[in-house]
């Protein structure tokens, strides 16, 4: 089988690692080039990644489109905000399939946008011709996408958590709430001293409320899935921990809804999604069951009052990023969609 030749900008951040630690023992992929912006840049990959000695014979090189379109298929580009919708757009005009970790092809409201990432967006054409890369909701879309935007982390532990609710008819909550707890990873590699560990040992820390950025990736899917306007009330936290998200979300359900029907709805939802494990009555997730897999664990409760809360826990390094852009590389190129990833 010929495989596809994959080139990955941003190769030198955590969802970059995470991606070539995948593709090393994928069948069906072979990473032909990879690039970054820092001073890496000429460095092999076992230089940047010393776990990777004897694993990579690649260098670490400078985007050039004309050199990397030679040699790539597919472009996996796990870069900040801000620099996909600069770099994409000369690829995707050569008909390359791009798959973008960041959350500039996300959104397609322009001004929700501009509002939540500070910038204006430089290639909004395209932003209406991304297909949002969750498998679980859109995967016939990604089948045919040329350009695919990657989930936020975050979204990705409490949509796969709510969706069923609206899907099944079981709740007319348009409020739904999620306190969801991430490890320090999600914020990057760059240095910062909130992140130092002498800072986040101990403690957990709320921040960005109410002008998270993932706050209308959020409303945008859940309305779609819904078919009327959600907002998600959504309190991000940091963790004493480097990686992981547990989202605890809390919504209203009808009166005639058990658990039991709850759960069942979530099988049933989920009967062809092979990364999703719904937990039976009583079991709920841990982080230390998804961590270093592709893998969303889904746990319920209901109280008293027509309460349900739900408990979503992945990875975010591996759902919440680099596995889940492996999965979407999977679908788009034809290839099963557990491939690598089990």
């Amino acid at each position: 089988m010929k495989k596809t030749r994959v080139g990955i900008l941003g190769v030198t951040g955590y969802g970059g690692r995470e991606t070539l630690r995948i593709l090393k023992r994928h069948p069906g992929v072979e990473v032909t080039r990879v690039a970054s912006s820092d001073a890496s840049i000429g460095l092999s990959i076992a230089s940047v990644f010393p776990e990777f000695r004897g694993l990579w014979d690649l260098t670490v090189e400078k985007n050039d489109p004309a050199v990397f379109m030679e040699q790539c298929d597919v472009m996996l580009l796990s870069a900040p905000n801000g620099l996909a919708q600069k770099v994409a757009p000369a690829y995707l005009e050569k008909g390359m399939k791009v798959i973008d970790y960041s959350g500039d092809f996300r959104l397609k409201n322009l001004s929700e946008y501009e509002m939540a990432y500070e910038q204006k967006h430089e290639a909004p054409a395209w932003v209406a011709k991304s297909v949002y890369g969750m498998p679980e909701l859109y995967k016939k879309e990604i089948e045919s996408a040329q350009l695919i935007a990657n989930p936020g982390c975050f979204p990705t532990s409490i949509i796969l958590g709510l969706t069923p609710f609206f899907t099944a008819g079981l709740t007319t909550d348009d409020r739904p709430q999620s306190v969801s707890i991430t490890g320090t990873s999600g914020a990057g590699k760059k240095a910062s001293v909130p992140l130092l560990q002498a800072e986040v040992e101990g403690t957990v820390r709320p921040y960005k409320i109410g002008k998270h950025q993932h706050t209308p990736e959020l409303n945008q899917v859940l309305s779609d899935m819904a078919e009327k306007p959600i907002s998600v009330t959504f309190i991000p936290e940091l963790g004493p921990f480097a990686r992981g998200i547990l989202s605890t979300l809390t919504l209203r359900i009808k009166s005639d809804v058990t658990i039991d029907k709850v759960i069942d709805a979530f099988k049933e939802f989920y009967k062809k999604a092979p990364f999703v494990r719904i937990l039976n009555k009583g079991e709920y997730p841990e982080l230390k069951n998804v961590l270093h897999s592709n893998f969303c664990d889904i746990g319920v409760h209901v109280y008293p009052g027509n309460v349900c809360v739900v408990f979503s826990a992945i990875d975010n390094l591996l759902k919440g990023q680099a596995g889940l852009a492996v999965q979407n590389l999977n679908i788009i190129t034809g290839q099963d969609e557990r491939t690598g990833l089990l």
